[in-house]
């Protein structure tokens, strides 16, 4: 049966000393082949694992971890939620000696993006979690911490050709099909889908575009009749003129989080006739998914995104474990019927 076994036990099993061991679990130093084989092999036959917080108690080393994410505010609400769930990946971690560091800037602000990346790698971290927002800057800045060995983890969007440690959150493009069928639903032939992108230059934020390609995909073989239109200031008055001169609209599909803005003109003008799917369980758009002015919403598992994003840094930096390159979050389509089973 097997047992807890310590460093000091492997040691004298193998026959070396306790520094050697060391040594071999965490790869450094040099160490003889044979010696190395002997003592992994003790090491599986008795499942050793490290007392990680016995470790960080004894070196009293802290662990400094980044976070680069848009700032939340009424707007834009949706960030308070992987803002949760980082907090809660602290709180689980603060015996490790882990420090969390929290940048924020304006989703639609390269420059605050730029200052606080600036301010961010000053501080030279062990590790980063961040949202790439920018795709042009992302590919800039990752490269300043590639260059300093820092790894870092992507939430909520990818870029894949980047060398980051890993991308948590969902198939965009994906997604986005899962949306068109859901647009489809109860259409005819003359019906007209609407897309609206709540955003400030959508075209440069990879994980819009996606989802917008991946919806578009869904139709590619159908005959069904689809305008975009890119709102940002002025939502009301541009929208209201949108949905005057195309009458036949009878299916909304919002790109991000912020379809509770259309939800409440459908409201204001009564338009239950008109179907509309979004993203996120944010307060508000839970308000009128019950409401049943909002239809569908796509849940993203933010929370979760954010937890993991921490967790997993943990591992690398801390345990020195290997990770997967993707945790894809699930795409869960919710209704007003099930919206009370999904704690945010």
């Amino acid at each position: 049966m097997k047992k807890n076994i310590r460093i000091k036990d492997i040691a004298q099993k193998a026959g070396v000393s306790v520094g050697t061991v060391d040594r071999v679990l965490h790869n450094r130093g040099e160490v003889s082949i044979e010696t190395k084989k002997k003592i992994l092999s003790i090491v599986k036959k008795f499942d050793y694992q490290p007392n990680i917080l016995a470790r960080a108690l004894t070196l009293k080393k802290i662990y400094t971890f980044a976070v680069l994410i848009p700032r939340a505010d009424d707007n834009n609400p949706y960030w308070e939620h992987p803002l949760k769930g980082i907090f809660n990946a602290e709180q689980n971690l603060k015996d490790y000696n882990i420090k969390i560091i929290k940048y924020f800037f304006n989703q639609n602000s390269k420059k605050e993006f730029r200052i606080q990346f600036e301010e961010l790698i000053q501080l030279n971290p062990h590790g980063v979690l961040l949202v790439p927002v920018f795709s042009d800057e992302v590919q800039k800045f990752t490269s300043k911490l590639i260059d300093r060995a820092i790894p870092f983890i992507f939430i909520n969007s990818d870029k894949s050709n980047s060398k980051r440690l890993c991308f948590i959150g969902q198939d965009d493009f994906q997604s986005g099909m899962v949306a068109g069928k859901l647009a489809s639903i109860n259409l005819n032939k003359k019906d007209t889908i609407l897309i609206v992108h709540i955003t400030n230059d959508y075209k440069s934020k990879e994980h819009f575009v996606n989802r917008n390609n991946g919806f578009c995909h869904y139709f590619k073989e159908k005959s069904q009749n689809i305008i975009q239109i890119e709102l940002k200031d002025n939502f009301s008055q541009i929208f209201h003129s949108v949905i005057t001169a195309n009458p036949s609209v009878r299916s909304i599909y919002v790109s991000s989080s912020k379809v509770y803005k259309v939800a409440k003109y459908l409201k204001e003008n009564s338009l239950k006739h008109v179907q509309l799917i979004g993203y996120d369980l944010i307060d508000k758009n839970i308000e009128y998914l019950n409401q049943g002015y909002i239809d569908f919403l796509i849940s993203q598992n933010s929370v979760k995104q954010g937890s993991k994003g921490i967790n997993y840094l943990f591992k690398v930096v801390v345990k020195n474990e290997t990770i997967e390159k993707q945790d894809l979050m699930p795409i869960d389509i919710i209704t007003k019927e099930n919206v009370k089973y999904y704690g945010v």
